[in-house]
């Protein structure tokens, strides 16, 4: 094997390397991006954030009347601090 061609495929490898570096921080960047979409749209937390409102919290307390307290899931008597919300409407 000659100089140059010593030379040559250091280079390509070399080349390869960036390459394949840059591949890596590409796919890092779109997992993150693609992580930050899925939360963004996540039904759970967008469900949660309603609950939490006085919107939610306001059906919350009118559901829990309305059903005399009993679950609608288990069939148990709770108390109004107890009640989460699979008691409340089954998920």
């Amino acid at each position: 094997m000659d100089s140059n061609s010593a030379n040559e495929q250091n280079k390509l490898y070399k080349e390869r390397i960036i390459l394949r570096q840059k591949g890596e921080e590409i796919l890092k960047d779109v997992d993150e991006a693609l992580r930050k979409g899925k939360s963004a749209t996540d039904p759970r937390k967008q469900f949660n954030s309603w609950l939490h409102s006085l919107e939610g919290k306001a059906w919350k307390k009118e559901e829990f009347q309305r059903r005399n307290g009993i679950c609608a899931y288990c069939s148990e008597l709770l108390r109004e601090a107890d009640a989460v919300v699979h008691h409340i409407e089954p998920i």
